[in-house]
């Protein structure tokens, strides 16, 4: 049966104030045999003996509730969740942005910039077929317009290339190139995969796949079809209930395993794709299919993909990450470090922190791995005072610091959904926990042993060491704090503080006024006035109201911005850093 793609195509122009141009018939695709040919004779491929290796995957490290989650995106190592509470950027595991102007959301992805620019767009789709971006890691602007969808409620999207982005719509799809977007009226393909130059989707007769370029069409005819995608190499990869079928260099389809239980939920990531086996989670890898058996995937999950290699599991509303890097080190560095990320070193090391040095990923951590023993540990100056880590977050660092690369000990991974929840929360090495085995208990004494004789030995020459250690502490953070000049903070005010306190108010913080009305002044006003309250006390934050406020814990009064978002952490530590260097002038 040959194969036929008239629909119509339009070229929108990105401009403003360009309309479509002239309806113009696509290319007629009919194409010969090679078009609908399945393979006839399947080949029988055994399922391998050997399992595949996956290990659950700690992602929400400050353990933060997502709420139920839609959909999920991962711009530069951060993961950003669409769902019921909105957007959440989450860096290092921990939640530092969220937007909830939408609450219900169907597909997300990052994509080539809809301006053509060099930086791609997080984009989420949402439920009335809306396309949002994620703009500067914070906030949602809605660029459906931008893309030509306005009266096109979308419903997936997915990558060609580095510049091209497909949009698969009620009634057609679109390509956008950052330039002009192209439009197909075609209902097949509302729900679509792609890759390179092609898309692809399931049709109740099959598979339909399309390349844009050219308006080439080549429908295969194949009964029940569970899953669609294309590997890395883009070559098709279909799946029926009990059969997965790969697109050989001819163009056809050859059925490569038979006799596999219940296949569905084809997702490609990275070098792998990822599929469900009955209820077992499994890859293939091109020749065979892997299956987890410790690995139980609900059976509403949906697989999504993710640009490291690894797999999400979304059931329910909740998110669950695995991945076949069977890494002991990393593995340990997400189980202890992570937790402790999450806690006491966001906003400072984030990327483009205050800190100047991002520590959102493992491979950061490995890089500094020797710098952070000595200030987290050794000199105990990180993170800067007045914050602190508690003795069980110096063990959980100690453990992974140390650690001499052999397998830590780890049980089966479970991942009903109930069940994930539980080994996630287990694994977290929080201040307090009685997770800890004898092992870990006894190295955690000989490494604070060893700091203590090390602590010990640096301060013979004072008086005691509650002594030395403060007269330390504030060398760290004026270290720390120095490069921060009253102009940086100045500049903040200027952007986020002046509008509602300027000359008119009872604060004014112009820029020839600002520092002469909060170093060492009074608090005012109604709720304020009184109590020993100072605005800013030079070197000390945590008694200088202004910090209090702007980090969302007043001693009196409201939290500033009043009644708007709150302030960037990075701006909130430079004001922090500002004030522990002595606020100077």
């Amino acid at each position: 049966m040959g194969a036929r793609f008239v629909g119509c195509a339009a070229v929108v122009a990105l401009a403003a104030g360009c309309g479509e141009a002239a309806p113009v018939e696509a290319t007629d695709a009919s194409l010969d045999a090679i078009a609908d040919a399945v393979a006839d004779a399947p080949v029988d491929v055994a399922l391998p003996p050997a399992p595949l290796t996956v290990r659950a995957v700690s992602w929400n490290a400050a353990d933060a509730d997502p709420g139920a989650v839609s959909a999920v995106a991962e711009p530069d190592g951060l993961v950003v969740l669409f769902g019921q509470r909105g957007m959440q950027v989450l860096a290092g595991g921990a939640v530092t942005a969220t937007d909830a102007l939408v609450t219900t959301w169907r597909a997300a992805g990052v994509v080539p910039a809809g301006d053509g620019s060099a930086t791609p767009w997080t984009l989420g789709v949402d439920a009335m077929g809306r396309v949002w971006r994620v703009r500067d890691r914070m906030r949602l602007e809605e660029v459906t317009a931008r893309y030509a969808l306005a009266m096109r409620p979308v419903r997936s999207l997915a990558v060609l290339s580095n510049n091209r982005v497909a949009f698969g719509y009620e009634g057609g799809l679109a390509v956008a190139d950052g330039m002009r977007v192209t439009v197909w009226s075609e209902p097949a393909f509302a729900s679509l995969v792609g890759a390179g130059a092609r898309v692809a989707a399931r049709t109740d007769a099959g598979v339909r796949v399309f390349e844009p370029a050219t308006a080439r069409l080549v429908e295969y005819t194949l009964a029940g079809v569970t899953g669609v995608a294309f590997d890395a190499a883009q070559r098709l990869v279909v799946t029926t209930g009990d059969a997965l079928y790969a697109e050989s260099a001819a163009g056809l389809l050859e059925a490569r395993a038979t006799g596999a239980p219940a296949l569905r939920e084809l997702v490609r990531s990275g070098d792998r794709v990822w599929l469900v086996a009955g209820a077992q989670l499994a890859a293939w890898d091109g020749r065979e299919i892997h299956t987890a058996p410790d690995v139980t995937v609900p059976a509403d999950a949906r697989l999504l993909s993710s640009p490291s290699g690894d797999v999400w599991a979304l059931a329910s509303g909740r998110l669950a990450r695995y991945s076949a890097v069977d890494s002991p080190d990393l593995r340990l560095w997400e189980e202890t470090v992570r937790p402790v990320f999450a806690r006491r070193c966001v906003p400072c090391h984030l990327a483009g922190g205050s800190g100047n040095l991002d520590l959102t990923t493992y491979a950061s951590w490995q890089m500094g791995r020797a710098n952070i023993r000595t200030r987290a540990l050794a000199e105990r100056s990180m993170p800067p005072p007045p914050a602190t880590l508690t003795d069980d977050e110096r063990a959980a660092l100690a453990r992974w610091l140390d650690f001499d690369g052999g397998a830590p000990d780890a049980g089966p991974v479970d991942a009903t959904v109930d069940a994930r929840a539980d080994v996630a929360a287990d694994a977290r090495l929080d201040a307090g926990s009685d997770v800890r085995d004898a092992t870990i208990d006894a190295r955690a004494d000989a490494a604070a042993d060893v700091r203590d004789a090390t602590i010990d030995a640096r301060v013979d020459a004072a008086t005691d060491a509650r002594a030395d250690t403060a007269v330390d502490a504030r060398v760290d953070a004026s270290a720390d704090a120095g490069a921060v000049t009253f102009a940086a903070v100045n500049a903040i005010f200027q952007r986020a503080c002046v509008r509602c306190h300027g000359a008119s108010g009872s604060l004014d913080l112009g820029a020839a006024t600002a520092y002469s009305a909060l170093v060492g002044r009074p608090t005012i006003g109604a709720t304020c006035a009184g109590g020993g309250r100072v605005r800013v006390v030079a070197g000390d934050p945590a008694r200088s109201e202004l910090y209090l406020k702007i980090a969302g814990t007043p001693s009196c009064g409201a939290a500033m911005p009043r009644g708007g978002p709150a302030l960037p952490a990075a701006d909130v530590d430079t004001v922090r850093r500002w004030i522990v260097g002595g606020a100077p002038r």
